[in-house]
């Protein structure tokens, strides 16, 4: 196990401006002209996604700065449950395509539990670890922000797209095998029998993703919190293994949130008495009226390229009907 009092590595003496972050942008605006080139229509979530980027970040900072200055276990403990609280927020409203009954607290429950037995699973070989001693790298104390928060981080970040890709999977599978289902029930099959092939189908495309990522760490690419110990000075050997204990943390929390998100919703639109409760799937109804910020991105997109609309919708001529009506 590591050490996280070691001392604070070196400044790498290379400072980011706001005018850097501005540079940035443009590879933004680069996707976006490819967006209205090709008619892809995602000029606006790039656009408000970037802009999210920009502004939660800012918030983080102005957040973490004074936990970090504090580091009281009361600052780190309410900022946790507020980002788990946010995971779930975001997945059952923003991440998924329909929501079921009970979704926001039991994806919220499963998320917490997830990371605290991920946590301990890691810490088994040390019992001193209070709360997985910081998840694993053994700060002092235990609740550390420094080192608890960022990790935790990356912990709920993961967790959300695993859990995202496993309830939009068990959602449409629900709707497009209902017939099977329904079958299945009415010859007697039991809750379990008729969700079984659906919890496995939609847990191993969940975790795909996560074993894809392992497989080639370190092969093909280079983790994102090793590269950043590594621009910021830490020792090569630390940064590897920091990043192997957070590997693993991560697919095991993973792997837990998916798996119990995944069986409560296939419970709920599966009832005790073996029936099939479609009616407990909620669809979003999305706006799309003419002041929508979709439409008024694209609308905008399409003012500063208007070759790229022009290709995409046809010039004057082409538009032009073969016939005309007498």
């Amino acid at each position: 196990m590591l050490n996280a009092t070691c001392p604070t590595p070196p400044d790498s003496g290379h400072h980011l401006s706001t005018s850097n972050v501005a540079i940035g942008f443009t590879l933004i605006l680069v996707n976006a002209g490819i967006s209205s080139f090709l008619g892809l229509g995602i000029s606006a979530q790039l656009f408000v996604a970037a802009f999210r980027c920009v502004v939660q970040l800012n918030l983080l900072g102005l957040v973490l700065k004074p936990v970090f200055d504090n580091d009281s276990w009361i600052l780190v403990s309410c900022l946790s449950l507020g980002m788990a609280t946010i995971s779930a927020l975001e997945i059952t409203f923003n991440k998924t395509k329909a929501r079921h009954y009970y979704m926001l607290p039991s994806v919220w429950i499963c998320v917490v539990v997830s990371v605290f037995v991920a946590s301990f699973l890691v810490n088994l070989t040390n019992p001193q670890n209070k709360l997985g001693n910081a998840f694993a790298i053994q700060a002092d104390p235990w609740f550390s922000a420094r080192q608890y928060i960022p990790i935790l981080g990356m912990l709920l970040g993961n967790s959300l797209s695993t859990i995202a890709l496993g309830l939009n999977s068990c959602l449409t599978q629900l709707e497009n095998h209902k017939d099977r289902i329904e079958m299945d029930l009415s010859f007697g099959a039991s809750r379990w029998e008729a969700i079984d092939p659906i919890a496995r189908a939609a847990i191993q495309v969940a975790l795909l993703p996560t074993i894809t990522q392992m497989s080639v760490m370190g092969l093909i690419s280079i983790p994102g919190m090793m590269t950043g110990q590594i621009l910021g000075g830490a020792n090569i050997d630390d940064a590897v293994r920091y990043q192997q204990i957070i590997l693993f943390m991560i697919t095991a929390a993973s792997s837990l949130a998916v798996t119990s998100s995944c069986l409560v919703c296939l419970f709920v639109c599966v009832d005790a008495e073996c029936r099939l409760r479609l009616d407990r799937i909620i669809k979003p109804v999305k706006y799309s009226g003419p002041w929508s910020v979709g439409r008024f991105i694209n609308g905008i997109s399409n003012c500063l390229c208007p070759c790229f609309s022009s290709r995409r919708e046809g010039t004057e001529d082409e538009r032009r009907p073969l016939v005309l009506n007498a």
